[in-house]
């Protein structure tokens, strides 16, 4: 007869040896968290680590492209820039391919009224709305100095117009990214209301005389391949 006590011995013998094994699979493992943390209060933090990876990454994909951004594409790549806005995107552009931008004029980061009519690049103009809460619009801003700037020496200006106001570190964000472009702010919204309801951020090229002859309202991969199209194929004519 199997009582109970045997079968109370019988497991402990079969269960111990499991636990042991565990126990000693675990035991390795504390060393190493301790070491993980240890590495976190030093700056070798895997996380931190991945981050700086990543911004190294970025920087040299933005030297790539600043890099880039005189070469033309090959002839046979150059196209007529074609625009495809839903119904719903379309109704929300004030002003299209033909029209001006309004008329007015905006505070520089030091203050100074600059008026829109005279930031004219003797070619093209690019002016590109955004805003720093837009996470779309603040990277387009940021990259503004490799895929815009460039082409300074080729006749085109870069405008750069912050919608709303201006966060807290707007002065720094112009001064790290902005220096070779015109920064404008208009705080209340008031000129971009003039130029579309809603959307950002948005992109204008316009010709030497103010028309606009391209336009995108997003920032993406497409946009960048999209903008220097245009870029190229209006400073060829």
């Amino acid at each position: 007869m199997v009582t109970r006590s045997t079968l109370s011995r019988f497991a402990l013998f079969v269960l111990l040896p499991v636990v042991l094994v565990a126990f000693a699979q675990e035991a390795p493992a504390q060393p190493a968290a301790a070491g993980a943390a240890q590495a976190g209060d030093d700056g070798r933090d895997p996380l931190r680590q991945l981050s700086r990876q990543y911004a190294r990454r970025s920087a040299a994909k933005s030297k790539e492209r600043a890099a880039a951004a005189k070469i033309p594409p090959a002839a046979h790549e150059i196209h007529a820039p074609v625009l495809a806005f839903s119904q719903e995107h379309r109704a929300s552009c004030l002003v299209f391919l033909g029209d001006r931008l309004p008329a007015g004029s905006l505070p520089d980061v030091d203050g100074t009224p600059r008026a829109l009519t005279e930031t004219r690049g003797r070619k093209l103009t690019a002016v590109v709305f955004w805003s720093a809460d837009n996470p779309y619009g603040l990277d387009q801003f940021q990259e503004m100095q490799n895929e815009l700037v460039p082409l300074a020496d080729e006749g085109v200006q870069v405008v750069a117009i912050h919608v709303g106001a201006a966060p807290t570190d707007y002065a720094q964000l112009c001064r790290d990214n902005g220096q070779d472009m015109l920064c404008l702010l208009d705080a209340d919204g008031a000129y971009f209301a003039q130029v579309a309801s809603r959307k950002l951020p948005r992109t204008y090229l316009l010709d030497a005389d103010g028309s606009i002859v391209w336009l995108d309202m997003e920032y993406s991969r497409a946009t960048r391949y999209d903008l220097r199209n245009a870029l190229h194929y209006f400073l060829q004519r």
